[in-house]
């Protein structure tokens, strides 16, 4: 699996992946999980899944998750 890690730089920096295996791909899946714990590790399954069948996938760590930078909200908007 083809993996790329970006970093988003506003006032705090935010880190997301881009996930794909091979070529001809079919479209593109963005993964936003949940507040409250973790960030885009816990889906890696299902990353995983949509990767090795076709799709880019782009999955990101809300502010305060794995490792973007800043306190998590604790399941409040951000």
């Amino acid at each position: 699996m083809n993996f790329l890690q970006i970093k988003i730089k506003c006032s705090l920096a935010h880190y997301g992946s881009l996930y794909s295996v091979g070529d001809n791909l079919k479209g593109i899946i963005i993964i936003a999980h949940g507040f409250g714990g973790g960030g885009h590790n816990s889906y890696l399954d299902c990353i995983n899944y949509f990767a090795q069948n076709g799709y880019y996938v782009f999955a990101y760590d809300a502010t305060g998750n794995d490792e973007s930078e800043g306190e998590g909200v604790r399941g409040f908007p951000q």
